[in-house]
């Protein structure tokens, strides 16, 4: 096997070296040298070729470069921080430059995306794609390639139809990670420090090629599959699907991004709405979407996309009066805090609720109080922290719905025991037109309903005002269960006799069911059917339904 090895190896390196080596005599020195020390790895020898390459094109004496293969280690670990380490110091930040890019993009480069973006990194004043791409001194694919090798001492490759720019090895990629980033850029602390840094450049890069393309960005409405719009533009389509996401790992390395608000060109701006727009269109084929709407500014992306120091420099700036906004902007607009609660971004939600100049019962345009949103989703870290602040409202209805009716009908216990622990709470608030009783015993929520009647406040006999404006006990019976029957009768106060909008109560309805165990119950606390018996034939059918 290792022979076989060592052949293959051998007619790979004697190819190679042929095609930019004319001296027979040269070629067969640096191929014997190279196969005597590659121990049947395949990868050094690769390696090695690339490290002639580049030593020959550069006019080093043949000697000199048989000594370099000769002093390289054979471990590959090893053998990377030798390639690393011969780096020039002038070559080390483009080095790391393109290092970042394939490290940490969210998706693999082409090696087109990359020449753009290593174009506009390249030229940092320049707010032309054209004057950026004229920066770079690669005007082939071809040369770019070689550049690329050179620079990652053949760590990087392209493979594919579109040259996708990836590393050689698992090994390599875990050698930068671990110890290579340092050698490129010894103010460097840690790998951490490094990714956030690097989602940092990243992020800026995409905002800057938007910014550069704003209007090929419109166009992209044009287009009716994402996958061409990506490829036609350049960096653009990577950049605008990727941008926030790069933006959120910067946050999670808490680093800040005031300068976001220069970059879009503050909260309202043609490259917001460009990009929001493009969003949208594309939301169906992105196959993880970014959630946008309509007309949102950058403050509700970064409260929505948990860009928590964007958020805070937005409103330090509104609060100061450095900028203003239209004097209806919030008619039409979200609260930062109903989108931070709404999409469980803590951080955020911790923030503003510690800032004097946040209303934490604001509705916007959205018409739901933060914590509605919050508990609707079943967002319980969230619902925990609005409740800690002294201004919250556990009783603002929203069209109808209560906050503890949300709880109920979408079944997050924890919100509910959340909710019901407090003093402040009207439990008698009706949620679309019903008792909060009516709407367990729907849901025949035994567990729900004892918590509510263990309360001193409860109305046991709380009238719905649509529909048949029935008690919780004419809906028990109505819907047969008898252990909430008993429940309902345990209670002092229930009244047995009270009667709905057609004169019918409880017991009238059980008759009519034909219902003999709840009639007996409802006897056995003296309930009587009303005089006269209630007229309608149809008992709480369609519109008496809850």
């Amino acid at each position: 096997m290792e022979i076989e090895n060592r052949g293959d190896i051998r007619l790979y390196v004697h190819h190679e070296l042929q095609r930019y080596i004319n001296d027979p005599k040269a070629i067969e020195e640096l191929r014997e040298t190279i196969v005597s020390r590659d121990s049947g790895i395949f990868q050094w020898a690769v390696l090695m070729v690339g490290t002639v390459h580049d030593l020959y094109l550069s006019g080093v004496r043949l000697s000199r470069i048989l000594d370099a293969i000769s002093t390289k280690p054979v471990h590959p670990h090893d053998l990377y921080r030798s390639l690393f380490e011969d780096i020039g110091k002038e070559k080390r930040q483009k080095s790391l430059q393109i290092i970042r890019w394939v490290l940490f993009a969210k998706q693999p480069l082409s090696l087109g995306q990359l020449r753009h973006a290593i174009a506009v990194e390249s030229d940092p004043e320049s707010t032309s794609l054209a004057e950026c791409l004229e920066s770079v001194d690669c005007e082939t694919d071809d040369e770019l390639e070689r550049r690329i090798r050179e620079l990652s001492r053949g760590l990087l490759e392209g493979y594919g139809v579109y040259r996708m720019i990836q590393f050689i090895h698992q090994s390599a990629l875990d050698f930068v990670s671990e110890e290579g980033y340092r050698i490129l850029d010894d103010s460097l602390q840690s790998f951490e420090e490094f990714i956030g840094k690097s989602h940092f450049k990243l992020s800026r890069i995409c905002v800057r090629y938007m910014n550069m393309e704003r209007a090929q960005l419109d166009r992209s409405l044009k287009y009716d599959d994402l996958a061409d719009f990506i490829q036609d533009t350049g960096l653009l389509g990577y950049a605008s699907n990727y941008w926030l996401r790069h933006a959120k790992d910067v946050e999670a390395h808490n680093i800040h991004q005031d300068d976001l608000l220069a970059l879009f060109g503050w909260l309202v701006s043609e490259l917001v709405d460009a990009w929001t727009r493009s969003q949208i269109h594309f939301r169906l084929q992105n196959p993880i979407p970014v959630k946008v709407e309509v007309g949102m500014d950058l403050l509700e992306i970064a409260a929505r996309s948990g860009l928590t120091s964007v958020v805070r420099e937005c409103l330090d700036r509104l609060s100061k009066n450095v900028v203003k906004v239209p004097a209806d902007h919030w008619e039409h607009h979200r609260s930062p805090l109903s989108w931070a609660a709404a999409s469980a971004e803590e951080g955020v939600v911790k923030m503003l609720i510690e800032r004097d100049d946040v209303d934490v019962n604001f509705k916007g345009a959205g018409k739901h109080p933060p914590i509605l949103y919050a508990a609707s989703r079943g967002h319980v870290q969230i619902v925990k922290l609005l409740l800690t602040h002294k201004a919250i409202d556990v009783n603002r209805t929203s069209k109808g719905r209560t906050l503890l009716g949300y709880a109920l009908v979408c079944g997050f216990d924890e919100i509910q025991s959340l909710l019901l622990s407090r003093n402040d709470l009207d439990v008698n608030l009706l949620y679309r037109g019903k008792s909060l009783l009516a709407w367990a015993i729907r849901k025949n929520d035994k567990q729900f309903l004892k918590k509510l009647l263990e309360r001193k406040d409860i109305n046991v006999n709380l009238q719905d005002v649509k529909g048949w404006t029935s008690t919780p006990l004419c809906w028990a019976a109505y819907y047969g269960h008898v252990e909430i029957i008993k429940m309902l009768l345990a209670h002092p106060a229930i009244d047995v006799d009270m009667k709905d909008a057609w004169g019918g109560n409880a017991l009238e309805i059980a008759t009519g069911k034909r219902r003999q165990d709840i009639i007996a119950l409802l006897k056995d606390a003296r309930a009587t059917m009303p005089e006269p018996p209630a007229s309608r034939t149809v008992y709480y059918g369609a519109e008496g339904d809850l």
